[in-house]
């Protein structure tokens, strides 16, 4: 069991700064971090969940303004640190991810399209009842909207996550992830927007001698993102 619940933990994580497209900010949340799995042996499905407290800053550039082009072009980093997930099965978890993105842009009628080309760094230190370390680095490339309702603004994205060789994955096809990301932000005054993020990992499902295992990442915060 201690083998699977590291196998699920080592599925690399990147995560997308949700702030608005066009702006230069920075901001930080605070929220969950969990790394699960659904695991299924001789015919019997169980979950594995190893959560915690999680907390994240981030900041966007706007280096091209749409105002002088057909396209606009934003930069940003996102960087998430969850301490002491779990405790399951006498296992903890430290676990850190680094995201730099590039965001290409246009708009068509009232909403901003976008791509995300990036890369990200990923390092898990467990520890307890058994030790384990992994880190790696991801390319990332996808693609979104930015659109509003009633002052809310979102920024649904699918990114696809490609993990170099590691020292992990190696013989467990953690190669290919897809993410769904969904950040809100709800504007307090001119420079101070309220935030939340969610974003949901999907790793391809693999086998583990008999067992089957799918693993995935979820992460959510609510924060603040100050425009200056």
């Amino acid at each position: 069991m201690k083998k699977i619940i590291l196998l699920c933990l080592f599925v690399s994580s990147i995560t997308c700064f949700g702030a608005k497209i066009g702006t230069n900010s920075i901001g930080f949340g605070l929220g969950m971090l969990e790394y699960g799995a659904d695991v299924t042996e001789a015919g019997v499905n169980t979950e594995i969940e190893f959560d915690g407290f999680a907390f994240s800053i981030g900041g966007n550039l706007n280096i091209l303004p749409l105002e002088n082009s057909s396209f606009g072009l934003d930069t940003s980093f996102s960087f998430v640190h969850g301490t002491e997930l779990g405790p399951l099965a006498g296992l903890e978890a430290d676990v850190t991810s680094l995201s730099l993105l590039l965001r290409p842009y246009t708009k068509l009628g009232d909403a901003l399209l976008f791509a995300d080309l990036g890369i990200g760094y990923t390092e898990i230190e467990v520890y307890g009842t058994g030790t384990g370390y992994g880190e790696d680095t991801a390319f990332a490339a996808g693609f979104g909207a930015e659109f509003e309702i009633s002052k809310l603004i979102l920024q649904p994205a699918l990114t696809w996550v490609f993990v170099g060789d590691d020292t992990y994955s190696t013989g467990y096809d953690l190669s290919e992830q897809l993410q769904l990301s969904i950040p809100v932000s709800f504007p307090i005054n001119e420079k101070v927007d309220l935030t939340f993020n969610y974003n949901h990992t999907f790793a391809e499902k693999y086998t583990f001698g008999t067992t089957t295992i799918e693993p995935y990442i979820q992460f959510f915060s609510l924060g603040l993102d100050y425009n200056y």
